[in-house]
């Protein structure tokens, strides 16, 4: 089995609890960019909302949680129209020189 695609074994902190994962070994930046963003996201939350009692158990993680996913299909929807949108673009600019020629 060659080297690259040998499972490699992180632990990532992810507020203070330490998370074991077997990762791709390609992936193993981007697996440490997204527990930085969580941190990031939770702390933020933290901030915003320092009275854990008005929160279920959790609520950090949990608005963390849902802000990552919401900004994720908030990408996938935008990213779902561009081919689209371009080739729509570029169907109209043609349609619209034939008709000029016509």
């Amino acid at each position: 089995m060659a080297k690259d695609s040998e499972p490699l074994n992180i632990t990532l902190n992810i507020q203070g609890s330490r998370l074991r994962l077997a990762i791709p070994r390609n992936d193993e930046a981007l697996y440490r960019q997204a527990a930085d963003r969580l941190n990031y996201r939770i702390m933020r939350y933290r901030e915003s909302y320092p009275n854990v009692a008005q929160l279920p158990l959790g609520g950090h993680l949990l608005l963390a949680a849902v802000d990552s996913a919401y900004y994720l299909v908030q990408e996938r929807k935008h990213a779902d129209r561009a081919p689209i949108n371009d080739r729509l673009h570029k169907l109209n600019a043609e349609l619209e020189a034939f008709l000029q020629r016509y």
